[in-house]
């Protein structure tokens, strides 16, 4: 949410711990919190937010880490690149400003009528659009033809909010190269981003948490755009393919996948490959993984450069077992 939320969080712990937490990757003291330290056992600690009234999205990152000497020298200057071990790590994004205020709200009763409904909404003709649709929160089926007529003609799209959009599909190419277009929000039922989808556009969100139920990133999907921080995805969709490339040329450090995935990749990709060239901090893979491509990380000389990985699971592939805890 916008508005401050709070929050409540249940860990066991064998030794004495503490708490770090980072926002985009930085040390935060944003958070308030119940409790920030303890003793061995079982603890329900409460944080709160703050409201966000920034047009980025925030990425919470809460670690409890064990006090030992190692972590209490490294955590001051080893925010996120794998030097502390973390037994417990929970992410929480925050949506930016932009999501709720400011935009104008616009309601599709069937696809392929953006063009009319925005033309009645600003009573002005399709070319004069071009400068007044800039930021736009849209609900209601859309189809391939909106699509089009958002990256032909609304050329100084800045923010797209889709949350509440009726799509499950974004299809290949839709936004490739629009500049304009800075933030995103993807629709609530989307199951696929095509090809290219996003490729070299304007996009510089803070960071992605994709869709429930999104089960696909086509190949170059996000390739060559200024999106940061963390890319989340939140377990409740079992299979999760990346295509080549997808996240290629980014800015993200944090590769995320909640608890639920079962599967990572059926596709030949490895993820390593979809990030490309990135420096990556961190991935998190959970403890619900059962398969991964053979590809994951041997993906020769285009592969992320990947600080820590944090697999949970039990190995399904003998070359995963060095990343594992048990």
């Amino acid at each position: 949410p916008v508005v401050g939320a709070t929050y409540h969080l249940t860990f066991n712990a064998e030794q004495p711990w503490m708490v770090h937490a980072t926002c985009n990757n930085q040390e935060t003291s944003d958070i308030q919190f119940s409790a920030i330290s303890g003793e061995p056992g079982t603890h329900t600690i409460q944080l709160t937010l703050p409201e966000n009234t920034n047009l980025e999205a925030k990425e919470y990152k809460i670690d409890i880490v064990y006090k030992t000497e190692k972590n209490r020298s490294v955590i001051g200057n080893a925010i996120m690149n794998g030097i502390y071990y973390a037994f417990t790590t929970f992410a929480i994004a925050q949506v930016g400003y932009y999501d709720v205020l400011r935009l104008e709200h616009i309601h599709l009763e069937e696809g392929g009528t953006l063009n009319e409904v925005l033309c009645t909404e600003y009573n002005c003709t399709t070319e004069q659009l071009a400068e007044l649709a800039t930021e736009l929160y849209i609900e209601g089926p859309m189809n391939g033809e909106d699509f089009k007529f958002i990256k032909e003609k609304l050329t100084a799209i800045r923010v797209l909010n889709m949350l509440n959009a009726d799509v499950t599909e974004i299809p290949d190419f839709a936004f490739k190269d629009c500049k304009s277009l800075k933030y995103i929000v993807l629709p609530n039922k989307l199951l696929s981003i095509g090809e290219q989808a996003f490729f070299r556009s304007g996009l510089k969100n803070a960071s992605l948490v994709m869709p429930a139920l999104l089960r696909n990133i086509g190949p170059s999907a996000f390739e060559d755009t200024n999106i940061s921080g963390s890319i989340y995805f939140t377990g409740l969709s079992s299979t999760v393919n990346i295509g080549g490339y997808a996240f290629a040329g980014t800015h993200i450090n944090m590769l995320f996948f909640g608890e639920g995935v079962r599967v990572i990749n059926e596709s030949k990709y490895g993820v390593a490959l979809s990030l490309g060239e990135t420096n990556i901090a961190y991935i998190y893979l959970p403890s619900t993984l059962r398969q991964i491509n053979n590809y994951f990380f041997n993906v020769g000389d285009k592969s992320a450069n990947i600080a820590r990985i944090d697999c949970r699971a039990y190995p399904p592939t003998n070359h995963l077992r060095a990343f594992c805890h048990r």
